[in-house]
């Protein structure tokens, strides 16, 4: 009896020596991995342990996440990606083919260039509820209906986030190739073309006059080299999701010594796929580029002669645009787009000083050292008889927020104070303009 008892104390003992040991072996390894990974473990963290951004800053193209739904086009630099029926835009914003606007030949058919704050007056506008009409759509219908001009405005989008000169002026000589009519381009531009080279293009030498990013959409194509390294990096990743999985699914991973010696796995491998990583990022950036990736020698250094080049280009392709609309009897109205970084231009908010206004970063830096330049370059564009507009005051008195980031972009109250300023140009404009008035007879008279 004695024995039997003796024995039960001697099992009982050694259960909760193996207890005491297993949870001094726990704290110790808790206390490990907290120091180590500054968390406590637990099988569903060790996904912390992983980085989100693993191959080429996001996807295996190089492609940034603001050009990502953008592909290499042949003839207007980039364009939107697109599948089935909405290749027939070839490109652009609007998934109907150009020769559509030939079946609207009963309205004045306005074509809208620029970049992203043109792409902004090219989405619907809430207040037209079901009808889902654009801002520049809706404005132009009622600053047509207030001057009592019988016109329906038909609008096609041929704006492209990023977009800058000489893409407007591409766009509109490619559409107009394809079959596209037109009775009025509007080109609502000047922030991209007076701050993206200067402050993204030069830091890889792309010459200013390139599409925005050009030379990492064709740079990071998948040559050899890369083919291989992204296979060593996908042979990386799929130990990793191994590791994990066994980790989410396998009681034996619930004991934090084991998630010390899973952890140490997984972090080893993060450490390859960032050297890999790190190797294809300097030799991207230490090569030099390419002619076909943009690598023209420009000299980036004299910042006052390269904001004077941006701004004769852009002053340049919106001349040649405005002679290729009149070949084809459009008008072309070319306005300059408002912006926070010009003095004066508007009150801002507390809203707007706080998180929408960094004149010290390189938008705000570019934007005023640039503005001179421009603003000579417009007076010779109304010399060259351009009907040109600056809006650039159009917020000098607006006391609410309207901008939305420390960009150019608006919120809904301020793409429609711009549609609203823009149309009602256009349509007090129209019978004072030969050029309005000459695509008008098909129409139908004012």
């Amino acid at each position: 009896m004695s024995e039997t008892i003796s024995r039960e104390r001697r099992i009982l003992f050694i259960v909760i020596l193996v207890v005491i040991v297993l949870g001094v072996i726990e704290f110790f390894s808790q206390l490990t991995y907290q120091i180590i990974y500054d968390t406590n473990y637990h099988p569903r963290r060790l996904k912390r342990l992983i980085s989100q951004a693993w191959v080429f800053n996001g996807d295996e193209t190089g492609v940034p996440n603001y050009m990502r739904d953008l592909i290499v086009h042949p003839y207007i630099g980039f364009g939107i990606n697109a599948t089935g029926a909405g290749k027939m835009g070839f490109g652009l914003m609007q998934a109907a083919p150009p020769t559509q606007s030939t079946q609207e030949a009963g309205k004045f058919r306005v074509l809208v260039l620029g970049g992203s704050v043109a792409v902004q007056t090219l989405q619907s506008d809430p207040e037209t509820g079901a009808a889902q009409e654009s801002f520049i759509a809706a404005a132009m219908r009622r600053a047509f209906a207030k001057e009592g001009l019988n016109i329906e405005p038909w609008v096609f989008a041929g704006a492209l986030p990023g977009g800058k000169q000489p893409q407007q002026l591409m766009v509109y000589t490619f559409l107009t190739i394809l079959g596209g009519e037109f009775d009025l381009v509007l080109n609502l531009d000047g922030f991209n073309e007076m701050t993206l080279a200067m402050d993204e293009a030069h830091l890889s030498n792309l010459h200013p006059v390139y599409p925005r990013g050009w030379d990492t959409m064709l740079g990071n194509r998948l040559t050899a080299h890369k083919l291989r390294a992204i296979a060593q990096l996908l042979k990386l990743r799929e130990a990793q999701a191994s590791l994990l999985d066994f980790a989410e699914t396998n009681p034996l991973a619930r004991p934090t010594l084991v998630g010390l010696l899973l952890a140490q796995r997984i972090t080893s491998e993060e450490r390859r796929a960032n050297a890999l990583l790190s190797d294809l990022h300097k030799e991207r950036v230490s090569g030099e580029l390419t002619l076909e990736e943009g690598g023209v020698p420009f000299d980036y250094t004299d910042t006052q002669a390269a904001y004077r080049y941006l701004a004769e280009v852009w002053r340049r392709s919106s001349i040649s645009l405005a002679h290729v609309a009149a070949g084809a009897n459009t008008a072309y109205l070319h306005v300059f787009q408002p912006n926070q970084y010009l003095e004066g231009s508007k009150p801002l908010t507390a809203e707007e000083t706080a998180r929408h206004y960094i004149p010290e970063g390189g938008f705000g830096v570019h934007y005023r050292g640039a503005y001179p330049a421009f603003h000579a370059e417009m007076d010779r564009l109304r010399d060259a008889r351009v009907w040109f507009v600056d809006a650039s005051m159009l917020f000098a008195d607006e006391s609410r927020t309207v901008y939305v980031d420390a960009c150019c972009h608006f919120n809904e109250y301020g793409v429609r104070a711009l549609a609203d300023y823009i149309a009602e140009v256009a349509a007090k404009s129209v019978e004072g303009r030969a050029d309005v008035m000459s695509v008008l007879p098909h129409i139908g008279s004012p």
